[in-house]
């Protein structure tokens, strides 16, 4: 190399030369084909604005379980309170209110979910959201 005076590079010596150095530690792109010397890639993100609604909504399935329980214990209180036939037996007359109170407790929890469901809708807050992606483009080559 020639003699370099003070603030004088040689050529390919600069310190700004994409071949020896990257803005910010980045990896050099001297040679490929589909981008600029230096590294710039032009990249613009995306942004897509929308309106959610957010709320507390109840979990319908838990009223459904907790409304045949209820139906449960309901065919049990009754099976208690009134006097058993000894042809029919215990578990049977308790078999037999079950068929009819288990549905119509998970009938009533699924009502009560629904009316508790209406309630939070009209509860509900609005919310504006920005949603940004960006997205490198494509090289055309296929590289590992």
């Amino acid at each position: 190399m020639s003699e370099n005076t003070a603030g004088q590079h040689a050529e390919g010596d600069s310190p700004t030369s994409p071949a020896q150095h990257t803005d910010l530690g980045q990896p050099s792109t001297v040679g490929h084909p589909d981008i600029p010397v230096g590294g710039a890639v032009d990249i613009e993100p995306v942004v897509e604005v929308q309106q959610l609604s957010i709320r507390r909504a109840p979990r319908i399935p838990v009223f459904l379980v907790l409304g045949g329980l209820v139906g449960f214990i309901v065919a049990l209180i009754l099976t208690t309170a009134f006097e058993i036939d000894p042809l029919v037996g215990f578990p049977a007359m308790l078999g037999y209110l079950s068929i009819f109170c288990i549905p119509a407790g998970i009938a009533l929890g699924a009502l009560v979910g629904l009316l508790l469901d209406r309630r939070s809708s009209k509860r509900a807050r609005q919310l504006t959201v920005e949603h940004e992606s960006v997205r490198e483009p494509e090289h055309g080559t296929d590289q590992p």
